[in-house]
């Protein structure tokens, strides 16, 4: 610290020397430190403190003298506060001249300008270690406390116990930590109220906690109950409640404990459980127990036991009672128990028949263990079943086994059993007439095989393996070689006998004599051969008459215009003019009917088609036209009605003509017999501005099946064939079209086709016949 002045004034000297011998007097330890953090002053009390000289303090040498353990620490936050100018505070041991550490309190301000600049650090330290040991004894009683209520809790936890102080006059006092846990409340909230502990409490005993709890209020006096409560989250416990009478200060009191004896209390429920269960199992299997001790006649029997023997429960039982429940020809088993052989267990097990009074027999079997001799006394413990109903079901699928094995010798079928890798089990008295082997042949896998055609062998394996992967049903046909060394079609069928985890236990198979069947399959088959190809022969002369059919229009106009042309040849003078129109119209009809014949070779040789964009009222007439050539179909008006602007659409214009000249001339030819005058009609109109629909519409008698009209050789037509719809059909769905029929409700019917505006890549048409 400066003592003169820059100007040498000595009264500012004087006071700041005052100052100094001020500073250095003070009990309290001062220091300061410049900007940076550089200490550059400690007072005398420091000094004394230290016992060093201030060089040896300046700077950063002062902390040399601080505790090893706290010096990063207190250095870090001191460097701390020079960075950012905030007060500094912190604890640190600081070595005293004799040697000894003292815990120092630490204060440092920092004085600035004003331009809020620090110029000055001013710091002051107190001797605190008085004060720490005081902390440290309060901290070490604190720990000594929290120890032994730890112990204490832990004491409580692990014995699910939990203390509690009842007031008869305000409810209750104090609940111990573990006591919460045990209602599974929140240990830092109070202890309820009376209302919000009944409420705690199942609804089944709520009432008699009421009622305990009034007496409580007014007779202050031991209890030991136990009840149940419900945890917030539903859990039921069961709590047993102790508690007596005391006086806390004047007050009459009760202090008590709470239990969770939840475990003990369903250990207990389940032991009576299991009794009953086992008393339920025991007459469920109809198998009672009981011991005896025959030195002292001590006979412990179960409910079931004295069921078995018939004899009340109440009523003392001695040997000679037992004897007289036993047939006289099994009294020496159960006399002699104790001499007869056991098995490796130690248990004697035997049968015994029990005859009473009314002459009802009843089957029994016992097994009897000796157990240790005590005192030098036998004592034997066992079990009674009554096996009467088993032993008369036995009897009885004896008898039924005999009758099954002479019914299943008597089936005109070959009958065997296989276990689960096909090893025969059994074999039927067919099957062993059939293939002449001896009952022990019949159960060789070899044997069995051999029989087998050679070429029918592998198959027969192939479908085993099969059956065994999926553990399903097998069916298959082999020749079987008889004893007369004929092979012989058999149908064999095999199912599979499954045990509860899907696994085979065995296999029962059959065997079918089916050879007259395949024989008359053969014939069948050789026969349908035939049929088949006399149909076809049938269809393609059917289908050249169609194809005659198809040319016939064309043919016709040819053959009209060539009369025409001859006509105006031999006229005088020969008309040349329309000579040549009526070459030209037999020349449009030659390139039609080629066109024709090449459409037809595509349907059948199923080609693709070229589309083009076409006119459908341009289509439509040229149908017309060719089809009004027929002279037997001139006479029948033919009505057309078209949207105007109608759109073109991208269709192969041949084959869709042909179409229409078949709806056409089936709409004139349908009316033939009508009384009715004829009249067809012909619309297009668009529809959902992506399709045209165009209808052909006859006042006919109607179609009969609307919905098979269009499958192949369907006809209603005395020397029809049924193509021309079907083909019809194809066109139209090769166009990505549609095409159906429908009856009018005034009469007649409606053939309705649908083709597609938009352009779609060409596909390949054939008859879909």
């Amino acid at each position: 610290m400066c003592i003169m002045g820059a100007n040498g004034n000595s009264s500012v000297d004087d006071e700041r020397l005052r100052l100094r011998r001020i500073v250095d007097s003070t009990p309290a330890l001062i220091h300061t430190a410049r900007p940076d953090g550089y200490l550059d002053f400690f007072n005398q009390t420091w000094l004394d403190f230290l016992r060093q000289p201030l060089e040896r303090l300046l700077g950063w040498e002062w902390t040399s003298f601080i505790h090893p353990e706290d010096l990063e620490v207190f250095v870090q936050k001191w460097r701390d506060s020079i960075t950012t100018g905030e007060r500094f505070e912190g604890t640190a041991r600081v070595r005293r001249a004799d040697g000894e550490y003292r815990w120092m309190l630490h204060h440092k301000l920092a004085m600035r300008d004003e331009h809020r600049t620090i110029i000055k650090w001013y710091g002051s330290s107190i001797d605190i270690e008085e004060r720490k040991r005081a902390e440290e004894e309060l901290r070490k009683s604190a720990l000594e406390l929290q120890r032994r209520e730890f112990y204490l809790a832990e004491a409580q936890r692990l014995g699910h116990m939990g203390g509690w102080v009842f007031d008869p006059a305000g409810g209750f006092d104090y609940w111990s930590r573990e006591l919460f846990h045990i209602y599974g409340l929140d240990p830092t909230t109070r202890a309820p109220t009376t209302e919000e502990y009944l409420a705690l409490i199942h609804p089944q005993d709520r009432v008699f906690m009421a009622s305990l709890m009034k007496r409580m209020l007014t007779e202050v006096s031991e209890f030991d109950i136990t009840k149940r409560t419900v945890r917030p989250k539903g859990e039921v416990r069961y709590i047993r409640c102790v508690g007596t009478p005391a006086v806390d200060n004047g007050t009459q009191k009760l202090i008590g404990t709470a239990v969770d004896v939840t475990e003990h209390e369903l250990l207990t429920q389940e032991l009576r459980r299991r009794e009953a269960y086992l008393a339920e199992a025991q007459r469920l299997s109809q198998t009672g127990s009981f011991g005896w001790r025959p030195d002292s006649g001590e006979l412990v029997w179960s409910d079931e036991t004295y069921r078995i023997f018939e004899y009340d429960p109440a009523e003392k039982l001695t040997l000679d009672k037992i004897m007289e429940r036993v047939c006289p020809e099994d009294r020496h088993f159960a006399l002699e128990v104790g001499k007869q052989p056991s098995n490796s267990s130690g248990v004697v097990d035997f049968k015994l028949r029990l005859l009473f009074p009314d002459g009802r027999v009843k089957y029994i079997r016992v097994l009897v263990r000796q157990l240790g001799i005590a005192n030098d006394n036998l004592e034997f413990a066992g079990a009674v079943i009554d096996r009467t109903e088993v032993q008369l079901a036995e009897e009885r699928i004896r008898q039924n086994d005999a009758e099954l094995r002479l019914l299943i010798d008597a089936i005109p079928q070959q009958v065997a059993v296989f276990d689960c890798d096909w090893n025969p089990l059994f074999t039927n008295r067919q099957a062993q007439e059939y293939t002449g082997l001896s009952p022990q042949e019949v159960l060789s896998v070899a044997a069995i095989d051999s029989l087998i055609h050679p070429d029918d062998l592998g198959r027969l394996h192939r479908n085993r393996e099969r059956a065994t992967r999926e553990n399903a049903p097998v069916e298959t046909e082999a020749r079987i070689r008889g004893k007369d060394g004929i092979y012989r079609w058999f149908l064999l069928r095999a199912y599979p006998l499954l045990d509860s985890q899907r696994r085979v236990l065995r296999w029962y198979a059959t065997r079918t004599d089916v050879d007259e069947r395949k024989r008359a399959e053969d014939h069948l088959r050789d026969a349908r051969i035939k049929l088949n190809k006399a149909s076809q022969i049938a269809t393609v002369a059917e289908l050249s008459a169609s194809i005659a059919h198809q040319l016939n229009q064309p043919l016709m106009s040819i053959h009209a215009n060539a009369q025409a042309a001859r006509r105006w040849l031999a006229a005088n003078p020969p008309n040349l003019l329309e000579t040549h129109a009526s070459i030209d119209r037999i020349l449009r009809d030659a390139r039609a009917a080629d066109e024709t014949m090449q459409h037809i070779r595509a349907l059948f040789k199923q080609e693709a088609f070229d589309k083009k964009e076409a006119s459908i009222p341009e289509i439509m007439a040229e149908a017309v036209r060719l089809v009004q050539e027929d002279p037997n179909k001139r006479g029948v008006p033919i009505d057309r009605d078209f949207d105007e602007n109608l759109p073109k659409v991208s269709v192969d214009p041949i084959q869709i003509q042909q179409v229409f000249i078949n709806l056409i001339s089936n709409a004139i030819e349908a009316m033939e017999d009508s009384r009715l005058t004829s009249l067809v009609k012909v619309r297009a109109t668009v529809i959902d501005q992506n399709e045209v629909l165009i209808q052909v519409i006859d006042n006919g008698p109607g179609v009969d099946d609307p919905e098979r009209i269009f499958e192949p050789f369907l006809t209603t037509k005395e020397k029809g064939m049924g193509v021309g719809l079907a083909v019809s059909r194809s066109i139209v769905e090769a166009h990505s079209g549609r095409i159906w029929a429908e009856n009018n409700p005034g009469g007649g019917a409606t053939f309705c086709v649908v083709l597609p505006l938009s352009f779609s890549s060409p596909k390949r048409i054939g008859l879909s016949i």
